[in-house]
């Protein structure tokens, strides 16, 4: 493991030790810095600020599995592991969400987003809607999806994550049933005038 990882590492563990115990408004990249031996200049040289530091873990702590590998029928399992991730360590993740709420929000949809128009090409192949309207499907989406963890987090991550993941599953399923049957329906209807 390079050096840099590794310091990384050491940085990321003691920052959310201090905010477990603190709470990540009350802590300072002075604090961190000190909890792990190191000097500020070393922290600067790996991140730019605590907020960058926190997306750092964000993404290697729980998000990077979620995006790896990820398809539209394994989607389901993918958001349960992530879930799972931050359950585990509730503290921190319950605590980040609920002082940070909206970096948080903006992090998780610019990692859903993509994924979400991906999603809806796929489904929808050559037939299906144009680049903008797939944007906006998938802006009504990730903004649904990442408001549903954003409340779950911040409320103390009440449910399981397999349940909300499972609750997110099934929705996915009825709306893209339901956009089935009333394509069906549209294409029964026969044509008239506007005026």
């Amino acid at each position: 493991m390079p050096d840099s990882l590794i310091t990384k590492k050491a940085i990321a563990a003691s920052f959310k030790e201090l905010c477990r115990e603190k709470g990540f408004g009350k802590v300072s990249v002075g604090d961190v810095t000190a909890a792990c031996g190191l000097n500020r200049q070393t922290f600067y040289y790996h991140f730019e600020d605590k907020y960058e530091l926190l997306d750092w873990v964000y993404y290697h702590d729980i998000f990077a599995g979620l995006v790896t590998g990820i398809t539209l029928d394994n989607w389901p399992q993918h958001l349960a592991a992530l879930l799972r991730g931050m359950q585990a360590d509730k503290k921190f993740y319950a605590g980040t969400v609920k002082a940070q709420p909206e970096h948080f929000f903006q992090y998780l949809f610019r990692i859903v987003h993509p994924l979400f128009e991906e999603a809806i090409q796929q489904l929808n192949g050559p037939d299906g809607p144009d680049q903008e309207t797939a944007s906006f499907y998938a802006d009504f989406f990730t903004h649904g999806c990442c408001g549903v963890i954003l409340t779950w987090a911040a409320g103390g991550m009440q449910a399981s994550g397999d349940e909300i993941a499972a609750r997110l599953a099934r929705l996915s399923d009825d709306a893209q049933q339901l956009s089935c049957r009333l394509q069906a329906k549209q294409k029964a209807l026969p044509s008239k005038p506007l005026f």
